[in-house]
């Protein structure tokens, strides 16, 4: 499926054949389009939502806008998950693929944490990736290669509702293939 661009005088952010709309850069609604970029239907937020968790509790990969890049994103539970986004980006197991949660405590389920919770507050939800020693919960198959892992909690609503309606990490990554440039618009 290809692409298209539409001239939508709002923010707009347009990824497989989905434009996520809104008058500020936080998404608010998302119109659905046809091969031919036509629009097809409002969907709010939650049915985005909804969706996104029904798919990667299926095992699939997702391509998600978050508040940084484009990017591609797995349940970080899930084995098979994991193995599909090294596959897809060409990505050498040795490297490391960080998760993103929905909020500040669920950091300290997924890993060790070694700052002050108020730190963690003053930083997240942001551009920052933290990095504590993994937890015994988290994934064993994800960055097998370390007993760290990097953890994000976005400032961006869609990838931590996702999360949220997971009720787990995602495995999030910039959607290139490794070594590439990273995408930061769809073009």
């Amino acid at each position: 499926m290809s692409l298209k661009i539409l001239n939508i005088t709002k923010f707009c952010r347009i990824f497989m054949n989905t434009i996520i709309t809104s008058s500020r850069p936080k998404m608010e609604k998302v119109i659905q389009v046809d091969s031919n970029g036509r629009p097809m239907l409002f969907l709010d937020i939650e049915v985005l939502v909804s969706k996104s968790v029904a798919s990667l509790k299926k095992g699939n990969i997702i391509s998600v806008p978050t508040d940084t890049i484009y990017g591609i994103a797995g349940l970080a539970q899930d084995s098979n998950a994991i193995n599909k986004i090294y596959n897809i980006k060409r990505r050498d197991l040795s490297k490391p693929i960080a998760i993103s949660v929905a909020d500040v405590q669920d950091i300290f389920r997924w890993s060790k944490v070694t700052v002050p919770k108020s730190l963690l507050d003053k930083l997240l939800p942001g551009a920052v990736t933290v990095v504590f020693e993994r937890s015994d919960e988290l994934n064993a198959d994800l960055n097998p290669g370390t007993s760290l892992v990097g953890i994000r909690v976005p400032d961006h609503r869609l990838i931590r509702e996702i999360s949220r309606g997971c009720e787990g990490p995602i495995a999030l990554t910039s959607a290139n293939i490794s070594a590439a440039q990273s995408t930061i618009s769809v073009e």
